[in-house]
């Protein structure tokens, strides 16, 4: 993967002069040639994250913080135009995804902990960043067009043209997404995670229940750098929020996967199973402090979503 992702004939990172709708087809058809890449990996690591246990994942945290640290560095070694080095962030966000909703098919949290906690690199800065600070949902676009058009391509199984594409953003024809990015991943990794076993139903459940999760682990690794940086620095939030949020108040009138996350960690404190297998510090206060973080933005959108 990447050795393809640094062959700047298959992967470039400057756009050639020329219409929008062509430059924006461009990065679609990046992020998609990116997509079939990773996919296999993907499949790999579902079966890794449900079946392995922390020491048999170095491979897959090896792989991770490969990707890390390619998505990290690109900009400042080839320069390039945004909407392009940004797609090197794709691999560690749909494999972020793919690691939380493994997790929570199989409840092997201390394997997510070594993929997602432990995992890290060096930043640009010289400090340790885990791949949920270096890459998140929104890290491999630049800009909501492109990434509302592939929703609506994986949904409608066909590809947009270039003329096509200049009709739509021309007739500003793209119905918007509240939660685009949360959206195209639902649909690439259903194929990796409905099988005989799982329908749906299911599948969209523990997606949001997935997105939830990895929304809390990334706000409890903001709060850790934030308690240990010093005093005046700022540092932006995980960033992980999407479909879960509109779907629950305003479709199902239903407690949240974040309300049942809470609820979890009330009733169980050292006993749920996250805290058990070592996430937040093995400590149900930190959970619960990352809970509230993320409830506060979380809250905002499902307000929105009405």
């Amino acid at each position: 993967v990447l050795a393809a992702l640094r062959d700047l004939q298959r992967f470039p990172v400057r756009l050639e002069p020329g219409p929008e709708p062509e430059r924006g087809l461009a990065v679609m058809d990046q992020l998609k040639a990116i997509w079939a890449l990773i996919q296999p990996f993907c499949e790999s690591l579902e079966v890794a994250v449900r079946w392995g246990d922390p020491e048999s994942l170095r491979s897959w945290r090896a792989a991770l913080e490969a990707f890390a640290q390619e998505a990290e560095t690109v900009k400042y070694r080839e320069g390039g135009h945004p909407a392009l080095f940004q797609t090197r962030h794709l691999p560690g966000v749909v494999a972020a995804m793919t690691i939380a909703l493994a997790g929570v098919r199989s409840q092997r949290w201390a394997n997510v902990k070594e993929l997602l906690t432990e995992a890290t690199i060096i930043g640009q800065a010289g400090q340790p960043l885990t791949p949920l600070e270096v890459s998140r949902p929104w890290s491999p676009f630049d800009g909501d067009v492109v990434i509302n058009v592939l929703v609506l391509e994986s949904e409608r199984g066909s590809s947009y043209s270039a003329q096509e594409l200049g009709l739509v953003l021309a007739r500003r024809q793209i119905q918007k997404r509240s939660a685009p990015v949360a959206d195209w991943l639902f649909n690439l990794l259903r194929p990796i995670f409905v099988d005989g076993m799982y329908d749906e139903r299911t599948y969209a459940r523990d997606f949001d229940r997935a997105e939830v999760m990895l929304g809390i682990i990334a706000e409890d690794q903001v709060l850790q750098r934030r308690a240990a940086a010093k005093a005046g620095l700022w540092l932006p939030g995980g960033q992980w929020h999407g479909r879960a949020s509109a779907r629950y108040e305003a479709y199902y009138r239903a407690p949240s996967p974040l309300d049942e996350i809470a609820a979890a960690v009330t009733a169980q404190g050292m006993e749920w199973a996250p805290v058990k297998g070592g996430l937040f510090g093995g400590d149900p206060n930190r959970a619960k402090a990352a809970i509230a973080t993320y409830r506060t933005e979380f809250d905002r959108r499902m307000e929105n979503s009405f």
